[in-house]
């Protein structure tokens, strides 16, 4: 009898709470001057997704793995299944626990935290999140590019 490994270890869930106003991309990430340090974004980021306007949502949980192997997108797509897709507002409020690089569930070792996002045209979307020198960097790319994520990233989703 063979064995099949997962590319995801299960670590935990978090709680996001309900987002009760919209969340305006624009105007929640901001480079300085946020309640959250942020230091830097990619131009795909700024390019897919500052033009984005997310609705209110009701309370939520997330789970969170760490990738054991490296991959691309669409295995590990394959692995979370239909609950792969979360937020930008979902990002920002773990951003949020965390400001300054604390200790959370997000990594804050240089390692990706990875979330799939739609972006403003719907097109589903590969968004990371990692510490860097000068706060959270952000960062978007295609889910059918050819770079794959490292074997210690972690990877969130919907919990159902």
């Amino acid at each position: 009898m063979s064995t099949v490994e997962l590319l995801l270890a299960q670590l935990g869930t978090v709680v996001i709470p309900a987002i009760t106003v919209q969340f305006v991309a624009r105007e929640k990430l901001v480079v300085g001057n946020s309640p959250v340090k942020i230091g830097w974004f990619g131009e795909d980021l700024e390019a897919w997704f500052f033009g984005k306007i997310e609705e209110p949502t009701v309370e939520i949980t997330l789970r969170y793995a760490k990738l054991t192997i490296a991959s691309r997108d669409g295995p590990i797509m394959v692995e979370l299944g239909e609950n792969k897709e979360t937020t930008l507002a979902q990002i920002y409020a773990l951003m949020e626990r965390q400001p300054n690089g604390e200790q959370g569930v997000l990594l804050t070792n240089r390692w990706a935290n990875i979330f799939y996002v739609c972006d403003v045209n719907g097109d589903l979307r590969a968004v990371d999140v990692y510490w860097g020198v000068d706060g959270w960097y952000m960062n978007a790319r295609s889910v059918a590019g050819p770079r794959g994520w490292g074997g210690m990233d972690r990877v969130f989703s919907r919990n159902s």
